[in-house]
């Protein structure tokens, strides 16, 4: 069975942190990059946020914002 539901913002940030979180404690890179790398993650983070939010303003004229979220992500309370 494939899963072809969007992974949130939140969702990408949370992994993407915790491969950063990763690769400083395994000592693969410096408090420097490891800030930088941080950083960048939060900035893209928030435009896919952003991009997610005017993606739902365009599609919540055919449905409700519960419809919208479930067929685009995906009902994580019904597995």
């Amino acid at each position: 069975m494939t899963n072809n539901k969007q992974q949130t913002a939140v969702e990408w940030y949370i992994i993407k942190r915790d491969e950063i979180e990763m690769k400083i404690r395994l000592m693969l890179i410096c408090a420097n990059q490891y800030e930088q790398e941080l950083t960048k993650a939060d900035e893209q983070a928030k435009e896919m946020e952003k991009n997610q939010i005017m993606d739902a303003n365009e599609d919540l004229s055919t449905a409700n914002g519960l419809q919208y979220y479930n067929q685009t992500f995906g009902n994580e309370s019904n597995p």
